[in-house]
């Protein structure tokens, strides 16, 4: 019995250590499994980071295009700026906190898997999507990878002066008492789906941003501001524009004030005779320009108009500024990029994306 009972020990236990054998082997080969192709799909998420970060950095004119950038299912394309963390599912890896990062990420980010980037970064609704100054990136989760729908060169906003913000602000909080300013949100709606203008700007309350800059910007939101040419109202809207909009416009006489302060020019010749120098020749019960909702109107209608033509909000912003002619004359290709740095436009829409921000 004892040498029957040790045999039949001596196999329990050998059967045992087989099965423990068995065990270690399966969870061996269940580590190097997870570890290849965990690897294989780091690797792919890799190679979808570099080709996001070539094809941003090869930009030198605006594109709209499609691309397609494999991914592994289950990861992320976020982006950090210096200050913020995007995206609040994940968490920025501590050794690129000051530096505006884009990353692949699954569950979280490790610095191996992001790339520094001079571009500034600004949040948008989703962790896919990716808002970049200077150029904005529409990215669509399909199921097992990424597909950009479209890149596209943007204006970077010029950086104002502390006194540009305090007026920009006094300007806002004063915009934000006036009985028109209810009327502005549906002014906006309008000529947003009129024009089909959701193919250039990401949504209505972006133009609403873009006409209440246009607004501090021509104005300062003043009701009956008259500048130096003869523009007038809050978006300070020229004789001859206003009249092809259909404003009641008096039939002022013109005159050269090209050497009157403050509107001194060499270039300023035949200008209507209301105009800064000359205030009192304006007649604010006949011209519709000085009504503050239908100089609105005509003015965000002429820029949907401007945004439509060149289906560009930018290039639209820079022909509010200089007319369509100006903007064609002088931006060789036909985007934002392509106009000099010095063209009073592009200068223009510099300005305006900056006074967005603030709003």
């Amino acid at each position: 019995m004892n040498k029957r009972g040790l045999l039949l020990l001596k196999q329990i236990i050998e059967i045992i250590v087989a099965i423990a054998v068995i065990l270690i082997l399966l969870y061996a080969s269940t580590i190097l499994f997870r570890t290849y192709f965990g690897k294989q799909d780091e690797m792919q998420a890799q190679g979808t980071l570099d080709s996001l970060i070539q094809e941003l950095n090869s930009l030198e004119e605006a594109e709209v295009a499609r691309y397609t950038l494999l991914a592994p299912k289950g990861w992320y394309v976020v982006a950090f700026d210096e200050q913020h963390n995007i995206n609040e599912n994940f968490q920025k890896p501590t050794t690129l906190f000051q530096k505006n990062v884009l990353c692949v990420c699954k569950k979280k980010c490790e610095s191996k898997l992001c790339r520094v980037i001079e571009l500034p970064l600004k949040q948008e609704e989703k962790p896919a999507n990716i808002k970049i100054e200077i150029v904005d990136i529409w990215l669509a989760h399909q199921i097992d990878h990424y597909e950009v729908s479209k890149i596209e060169l943007a204006v970077v906003g010029v950086k104002l002066s502390e006194e540009e913000k305090v007026d920009v602000n006094f300007a806002y909080n004063k915009m934000k008492t006036k009985e028109w300013d209810s009327e502005l949100a549906s002014i906006v709606e309008k000529y947003y789906s009129q024009y089909q203008l959701s193919n250039y700007i990401a949504n209505k309350e972006e133009f609403e941003k873009i006409i209440r800059a246009i607004i501090i910007q021509e104005s300062l939101s003043v009701e009956d501001a008259i500048g130096c040419d003869g523009e007038v109202g809050l978006m300070q809207i020229m004789p001859q524009t206003a009249k092809l909009l259909g404003l009641s416009v008096p039939d002022y006489g013109t005159e050269d004030i090209s050497q009157l302060s403050p509107c001194m020019s060499e270039k300023r010749t035949s200008i209507s005779i209301c105009n800064k120098v000359h205030p009192e020749n304006c007649n604010k019960e006949e011209d519709e320009r000085f009504n503050p909702i239908k100089n609105i109107d005509a003015g965000t209608r002429f820029l949907a108009e401007r945004i439509a033509e060149f289906q560009n909000q930018w290039l639209g912003i820079a022909a509010y500024n200089t007319g369509s002619g100006g903007v064609r004359n002088n931006c060789e290709p036909l985007t934002i990029t392509g106009c000099p740095s010095t063209f009073a436009g592009r200068i223009y829409a510099e300005k305006i994306r900056a006074k967005m921000e603030l709003i």
